[in-house]
């Protein structure tokens, strides 16, 4: 148990993030929705390891813990989605594979809270909706969008049994009015995901996972969460199977009826009577066991409609979900209105711009408030005598001394916010993955041109670019500047060559600063793509191009 909270209680990976803000910040760690849902289920697991060894405290810590899936599910999509300066990760699609999942986008994982599942559904609105969310995960034509992972395979819809954070999903209609659908599916995958050929997985075989799924979803049920001794049924893959338990005792499982055809379930019995539940708990065969199963051509849905549904929630100590804190983005010229959103029904806001945090003594949020000057604002949720962790958002009032045009597009993941986060003042990080400072393009030059406010003395431009190889990401070949007074006519001012190899692999950042001393208005920048990844790059053959990172185009 000591290493199991030491394991728990480290301050890496984002776990100084999660514990301290109840969720990891996309601003503090990459893959921080992935983070948090997967810490989430690790802490149930110690939360259990404490009530088996009377731990009352510290049951409490962690079951609380166990519970901070929350403040990453937006009720009103759907879907897990990254927070980012206390507001959601913008732009989102569920179907991006980007820097906030682990070889994922959010429809793979926003199922993934295997030990709180009855209190999600109610999260969607109930069974109806939940089923519902599950159908579009399964039939979705929508593809893969983002960046390029090859760890995502096996697709039914969005579904990816090719990794392992998919793999229970197609158990969960068993806590829907639609369980035959799990017969469906768990037959569909069984049938057209693996075959006796030497690339017979969909995916990789990450510890065993992808065999252990089918050799326990062939046995005719599955350890939905594994650290329960709750396993729900699917239907057998084989007319017989035994398992010999470490005891002596065996447990013998029975489809008589089954084919490829006939795998709906018609009934169960378990020692020779009726066995009325979508589940079983290993205290009913752990000493030995015959487990029969009936199966049709045709789904039986008042029978399993019947069936009891399996048990996955979490009823202790409650917590106040964080709320969210909105605007059109961290940076603005004149003035910008933001609101803070409740996500914990009956709860009351209170908030403090003063960087403290709140207290009942702090302002009572009662609508949308307006900015004129930087600065940051930290609100609290207040319900039933508890509070949420607070959550902050900072805000930077940009000169208006300038605006920017972007000619090309940017990737979708990386926009830095819109055009405007390149003269904002905001720095992008070393790590790129955190936060969203870094605006991205591939397979095109960078162009843009600045405009000033009036015709200044300009004395330097400089343009910041990043370099890290191993994620694809070059230095510019070459940026060059050009002067205008009219906008119309241009000047060429210089050009600066960058003198860093490609492949160079320690992650740099790089200013590309030109002096000038003359009068302009407009400023064009244009940075040129370092182009198709060489041969000695390891994404070379994958059809990619380098990616040119830009952050802050500065005029002095």
């Amino acid at each position: 148990f000591e290493a199991m909270k030491s394991a728990v209680n480290r301050n890496q990976f984002g776990l100084d993030s999660y514990r301290n803000n109840g969720l990891v910040l996309a601003d503090d760690e990459h893959e921080s929705v992935s983070k948090t849902l997967e810490y989430a289920y690790d802490d149930w697991c110690v939360a259990q390891f404490a009530k088996l060894l009377n731990k009352p405290a510290e049951y409490t810590e962690f079951i609380r813990r166990a519970q901070y899936w929350k403040n990453v599910f937006d009720s009103e999509s759907g879907f897990m989605k990254a927070r980012s300066n206390g507001n959601w990760w913008k732009p989102f699609d569920p179907t991006e594979v980007n820097n906030n999942f682990t070889e994922a986008n959010s429809w793979q994982y926003t199922f993934y809270v295997p030990q709180d599942v009855e209190t999600l559904i109610k999260a969607y609105g109930g069974t109806t909706a939940f089923q519902k969310k599950l159908d579009e995960l399964f039939s979705t034509t929508q593809g893969l969008s983002g960046r390029g992972q090859v760890d995502i395979t096996g697709l039914i819809g969005q579904y990816a049994h090719g990794n392992e954070p998919s793999h229970h999903m197609a158990y969960l209609y068993n806590f829907t009015n639609t369980p035959n659908k799990t017969a469906y599916y768990v037959q569909k995958i069984r049938q057209e995901l693996y075959k006796n050929t030497p690339d017979g997985l969909s995916g990789n075989e990450d510890c065993g996972q992808m065999s252990a799924w089918l050799v326990m979803s062939a046995l005719g049920f599955y350890p939905l969460n594994p650290a329960s001794n709750q396993y729900t049924f699917g239907t057998p893959w084989f007319k017989k199977a035994s398992i010999h338990l470490e005891n002596g005792k065996s447990i013998e499982i029975t489809a008589p009826d089954y084919s490829d055809e006939s795998y709906y379930l018609q009934a169960i019995s378990l020692n020779g009577q009726a066995f009325n539940q979508s589940y079983i708990n290993f205290d009913d065969f752990k000493d030995g066991a015959a487990l029969n199963f009936v199966t049709g051509k045709l789904p039986a849905e008042a029978y399993t409609q019947s069936l009891k549904k399996p048990e996955s929630r979490i009823d202790d100590e409650q917590i106040v979900s964080n709320p969210i804190i909105e605007s059109a983005g961290p940076t603005f010229a004149d003035k910008l209105s933001v609101s803070i959103k409740n996500m914990q029904s009956g709860a009351s806001i209170y908030y403090t711009n003063d960087g403290s945090t709140p207290t009942l003594q702090s302002k009572v949020y009662e609508g949308a408030l307006t900015l004129t000057e930087s600065g940051s604002i930290t609100a609290s949720s207040y319900a039933n005598g508890q509070w949420s962790f607070p959550t902050t958002a900072h805000f930077f009032k940009i000169p208006g001394d300038k605006k920017i045009k972007i000619s090309a597009p940017t990737m979708k993941s990386y926009t830095a916010g819109g055009e405007q986060g390149l003269v904002d003042g905001i720095r992008g990080k070393a790590n790129f993955r955190l936060g969203n400072l870094w605006q991205g393009y591939q397979s095109t030059d960078f162009e843009a041109i600045v405009e000033l406010d009036k015709i200044k003395k300009v004395s330097s431009i400089s343009s910041g670019f990043m370099q890290d190889t191993r994620s694809w990401i070059i230095f510019p070949t070459q940026v060059s500047y050009w002067g205008s007074i009219d906008g119309i006519n241009y000047q060429h001012l210089g050009d600066l060559k960058n003198n860093i190899a490609a492949d160079n692999y320690e992650v740099l950042i790089k200013e590309f600063e030109l002096p000038v001393s003359q009068a302009l208005k407009y400023i064009k920048v244009l940075a040129k793509n370092y182009g198709a990844l060489p041969a000695w790059h390891l994404g070379y053959g994958e059809g990619g191009d380098a990616i040119l990172f830009v952050d802050e185009i500065s005029v002095r």
